[in-house]
């Protein structure tokens, strides 16, 4: 009874054992949120990197500038990026009551700012 029982409770173990880490592994999505911005989970810590002079960790800055000066293109990513608060039309400072809503895909659209005149 023993030559039997052990043999096919070892092989249902292993199974159950495998079954369980390919489920595991098939939950894995990095890639679920795509056209969207990823999305650090919350309690992320922010990056750090060496200061140079000092050898402290530092904070890295996050990028400001969407618009720069050395040529005339601007790279814009949907879904990403945010256009600044001024108007589309007049370029004057835009009333967060009165925008525009593009949708792109589903999940993804654009938010065109307008002013109160331009609306």
């Amino acid at each position: 009874m023993t030559a039997i029982l052990g043999p096919i409770i070892s092989l249902t173990i292993a199974i159950l054992l495998l079954g369980r880490r390919k489920w595991m592994r098939n939950r894995i999505q990095p890639n679920c949120d795509f056209p969207l911005a990823p999305k650090r989970p919350a309690g992320t810590p922010l990056a750090m990197i060496r200061n140079a002079e000092t050898g402290l960790l530092e904070a890295v800055p996050r990028p400001v500038e969407l618009f720069t000066e050395r040529n005339d293109w601007i790279g814009f990513q949907i879904g990403v990026n945010k256009l600044p608060a001024v108007c589309c039309c007049c370029v004057e400072s835009a009333d967060p009551a009165f925008f525009y809503k593009q949708y792109i895909i589903e999940g993804l659209s654009l938010t065109i700012p307008f002013c109160r005149y331009c609306a």
